[in-house]
């Protein structure tokens, strides 16, 4: 079963830079690597781009990817 994910205002890395885009919708399956940047960023990548979620931003989906992330790894990203 496909893990999509609806994330809210993420920075998204195009092009060696960030966009910050309103809405996107991504498959968490597709990530190849997770990364938290600090208590309240996570990123995750897929296809050569990077995701970073933002817990102020939303806080959902924030949540989803720290879960997901441990889920498939079974590593703790704090």
């Amino acid at each position: 079963m496909t893990a999509w994910l609806k994330i809210t205002r993420p920075n998204v890395e195009v092009g060696g830079n960030f966009v910050i885009y309103q809405t996107v919708i991504v498959d968490l399956e597709r990530a190849t690597g997770f990364a938290m940047q600090n208590a309240t960023n996570v990123a995750f990548f897929v296809d050569g781009k990077t995701f970073v979620v933002q817990q102020q931003l939303d806080a959902k989906s924030f949540q989803t990817v720290v879960a997901y992330a441990q889920k498939v790894t079974g590593q703790s990203l704090t």
